[in-house]
């Protein structure tokens, strides 16, 4: 088992991604994800990881969707969000919207 840190925080965008792996106690680098930001949220679903919205480097909310695959290593663009996001929340549910 694995955590997932992506760097950014208020005021510095960021593509880097860390993973943690507790049971060792260690830290790795992860692929970077496709677009700099701060503010973004993350959820798991299936195995990947969904990193949405967020800011950019200019602090413009964004509305991009990108996910991980970590058993090759990648980010992909998915569909953007419906409206620009930031500060926000994501999490997996069984019950849909």
């Amino acid at each position: 088992m694995r955590i997932l840190v992506a760097e950014g925080w208020c005021g510095h965008t960021s593509p880097l991604c860390y993973w943690y792996e507790p049971t060792a106690n260690v830290w790795s680098k992860a692929p970077w994800l496709s677009w700099r930001r701060d503010c973004a949220a993350a959820a798991v679903l299936d195995g990947h990881v969904y990193v949405t919205g967020g800011r950019n480097s200019d602090f413009d909310e964004e509305n991009v969707c990108e996910r991980l695959d970590p058993t090759i290593g990648a980010w992909t663009d998915v569909a953007n969000l419906r409206r620009h996001r930031r500060d926000h929340g994501a999490r997996w549910s069984r019950q849909g919207p």
